[in-house]
């Protein structure tokens, strides 16, 4: 249970290191949209998630090949 988890733990384990973790995993995953990321975490604001954007290089990086391919093709 996460009781026991945070009682074993030599770290101070709280409900947020289980919730920051959920967002940051998912958010490395490159498979949700930092938009995505707000409705799963129900952040007010699109800021308050903000701070897992730099966790998200995959999806920028997949976004800007697609530059590159359109300009292999159409160069």
């Amino acid at each position: 249970s996460i009781g026991n988890a945070a009682k074993a733990s030599q770290y101070r384990i709280t409900f947020h290191t289980f919730r920051h973790t959920f967002a940051s995993w998912l958010a490395q995953s490159g498979k949700v949209t930092l938009l995505e990321l707000k409705e799963l975490m129900r952040h007010e604001s699109l800021a308050m998630t903000q701070r897992y954007a730099h966790l998200i290089p995959s999806q920028t990086a997949k976004k800007l090949t697609i530059i590159d391919d359109f300009l292999e093709e159409h160069g």
